[in-house]
C-alpha cells in the first residue's frame, strides 16, 4: 500500500493528462508482491521509466509524416492519444495530431475489484452483449521483465473473454496451431508451449457492452469502446502492445508476417550484391513463400514491426544495411571488410558511416576520427568490466587483425596500456582474496586435504602463471602493494582479522 500510495502521488505531480499512470492496479497489480518488490533497484529503474507518457515515446512515429492517416496502400491508421477529460468514471481522449476524440462513458474496469467482478459477470452475460478483454504480459519467455509497463491486447468478442483467448479457435490454440497475427506470434514466441503461456499472460475483462437494442447498434458502440482502449493503453504501437488496428468489427484485420521470419529474410536480402531494392524484393517473397500480389501484407509487416510508413521495402532495407555496417564497425572491422560482407561500396560505406549512421553522436567528424573516438570509448568499457589483455580485448573486438594491431592502438590512442589498466581497470581487492584463500586452504588443512600454501601455489591462486619461487614473491609484493617478504605475508594472513 505504501508503494501504492507512493505512485499515485508521483501521478498527481503530473496532473491529470498522466492519468494512463495513475492506474496502476491493471498496469502492474503493485499488491501481488511476488512480481513487485520495492527494494530491487532493477524495477525500480524500470517503475521510474513510467514517468515518460506513451504519447511522448511514441512521437518518432510521427516524425515523417504529421499526420494519422497512412497512405492509401495501408489499411493501418494510429492516432496518438493524450487524455484530455478524466472524471471519477468516463475518460475522453484526444489525437494529439489530428485531433480525433473518443469517450467512453463507464472506465471502472481500470480498477482490479470492478474487473474480478466483470469476469464472473461475463461467464453469464446477455448472449447479445459484447465483452472487451485484456490480454497483458509483463515478462518474456526467460522471465526476464519486459520494458516497463509490459505489453497489452484489448480485444472484442461476443464469446467471453475466456473462450475467446482459451477456447477452441482462440488466441492460445491459433498461436500453437496456426499463428496469423501478431498477438499469436508473441503468445507463441514468449508462452513457448500453451502450459507456460497461460502463466505468462494475464487475461481480464474491461468492460462489457450491453445489449444496445439492435445488433447493429450494439455493435457499433463496441466498436468505438474498443478502439477507446487500444488508444488508451497506446497497444496499437509495438512498444505497447500488439493491436495492428485502431480497433472495431469494421476494419479489415490485417494478417502480419511474424518478425522473426521477416527479419531474417530482410537480413539476407542485404547481404545480396549491389543489385538495388528492386530486386532484392523477389528474393523476400520467395524466402518468406509469398506472393507478389501480396505486397500489402510485406507492408503492413513491416509498418507494425519496424515503423516505417513511407517507401518501407526501401527504407527498411537501407535500415538493415546500416545496422550491419555499425555492429561490424563497432567490433573494430574496417570498410573493406564490410565492404566485402554487405557487398557494398567502400567509399559509400564511409560517407553513410559520417553522414548517417553517426551523425547525432559524432557530428562534423571524419571516418578516421569516428574509428578512434568509438574503438577508444569501447577499449575503455571493455578494460572497466574485466578486459584487462590484448587477447581478451580481441575476443570482443575481432576486426582488429591481431592482440599487436590492438597493443599498437593503445600506444597510440589511449597512452599505453600501463596507463589505460591504471585508469580504468576495476580495483581488486587481492587483501580480502588472499585472506579468503587461506581461510579456504585451513579448513581443507584441518580436514586433512591439503597441506600450507608455497609462494608459487600462492601466488597461481591469485592469478599469475609462474612456476618459480622468486618470481610468485615478486608477484605476490605487486599484487598486495607490500615490501613484506613470503613468510611476513604468510603469517598476516594466518591471523584471525588483519588490521
Amino acid at each position: 500500500m505504501k508503494k501504492k500510495r507512493l505512485w499515485i502521488q508521483k501521478s498527481k505531480e503530473y496532473g491529470n493528462l498522466n492519468v494512463i499512470y495513475d492506474i496502476c492496479d491493471i498496469i502492474i497489480n503493485l499488491d501481488r508482491k511476488s512480481d513487485i518488490i520495492i527494494n530491487n533497484r532493477n524495477l525500480i529503474h524500470q517503475e521510474n521509466e513510467l514517468l515518460n507518457k506513451p504519447w511522448e515515446i511514441v512521437d518518432y512515429y510521427f516524425d515523417n509524416i504529421g499526420f494519422c492517416r497512412k497512405s492509401s496502400d495501408s489499411s493501418i491508421i494510429r492516432h496518438n492519444y493524450i487524455p484530455i477529460k478524466f472524471l471519477s468514471n468516463n475518460m475522453k481522449l484526444k489525437c494529439k495530431y489530428c485531433g480525433h476524440e473518443l469517450t467512453n462513458n463507464d472506465i471502472s474496469g481500470l480498477y482490479k475489484a470492478k474487473r474480478l467482478q466483470l469476469w464472473e459477470v461475463d461467464q453469464n452475460k446477455n448472449p447479445n452483449d459484447i465483452t472487451i478483454y485484456l490480454i497483458n504480459w509483463r515478462k518474456n519467455q526467460d522471465d526476464k521483465y519486459l520494458k516497463f509497463p509490459g505489453l497489452f491486447y484489448p480485444g472484442m468478442t461476443r464469446k467471453t473473454a475466456k473462450e475467446r483467448v482459451y477456447g477452441n479457435g482462440g488466441h492460445f490454440y491459433k498461436a500453437f496451431s496456426n499463428p496469423k497475427t501478431a498477438i499469436e506470434y508473441t503468445i507463441r514466441k514468449y508462452g513457448l508451449n500453451p502450459k507456460k503461456a497461460q502463466k505468462l499472460f494475464k487475461v481480464e475483462v474491461l468492460q462489457i457492452v450491453e445489449d444496445q437494442g439492435t445488433q447493429k447498434a450494439t455493435q457499433e458502440l463496441a466498436n468505438t469502446i474498443e478502439s477507446f482502449w487500444i488508444g488508451f493503453f497506446h497497444s496499437q504501437f509495438y512498444e505497447f502492445g500488439r493491436n495492428i488496428e485502431p480497433g472495431g468489427s469494421i476494419v479489415r484485420k490485417s494478417i502480419i508476417l511474424p518478425f522473426d521470419s521477416l527479419d531474417k529474410a530482410l537480413h539476407e536480402a542485404c547481404m545480396l550484391p549491389r543489385i538495388g531494392a528492386i530486386s532484392r524484393k523477389p528474393y523476400v517473397y520467395d524466402k518468406l513463400g509469398m506472393r507478389e500480389t501480396q505486397n500489402r501484407i510485406l507492408d503492413n509487416s513491416i509498418e507494425f514491426w519496424y515503423g516505417f510508413t513511407l517507401a518501407r521495402f526501401e527504407n527498411v532495407i537501407r535500415f538493415k544495411r546500416f545496422n550491419i555496417i555499425q555492429n561490424l564497425f563497432e567490433l573494430g572491422y574496417k570498410t573493406a571488410y564490410i565492404s566485402n560482407e554487405i557487398n557494398a561500396d567502400r567509399h559509400d560505406i564511409i560517407r553513410w558511416i559520417e553522414e548517417d549512421i553517426y551523425i547525432n553522436k559524432y557530428l562534423g567528424l571524419s571516418y578516421k576520427e569516428i574509428r578512434i573516438a568509438l574503438l577508444s570509448d569501447k577499449i575503455k568499457k571493455y578494460v572497466s568490466e574485466g578486459q584487462i589483455t590484448p587477447e581478451l580485448l580481441l575476443n570482443v573486438l575481432p576486426g582488429f587483425k591481431n592482440s599487436d594491431a590492438i597493443k599498437h592502438f593503445i600506444r597510440q590512442r589511449l597512452g599505453g596500456w600501463n596507463n589505460l589498466i591504471a585508469n580504468y581497470a576495476l580495483k581488486e581487492d587481492y587483501w580480502l582474496k588472499a585472506k579468503n584463500l587461506f581461510k579456504q586452504r585451513k579448513n581443507e588443512i584441518e580436514l586433512g586435504r591439503s597441506s600450507d600454501y608455497t609462494a608459487v601455489e600462492f601466488a597461481q591462486a591469485l592469478g599469475s602463471n609462474t612456476i618459480h619461487t622468486s618470481a610468485a614473491i615478486k608477484f605476490l609484493k605487486r599484487k598486495l602493494d607490500t615490501d613484506m617478504n613470503w613468510l611476513e605475508i604468510k603469517s598476516l594472513l594466518s591471523k584471525k582479522k588483519i588490521d
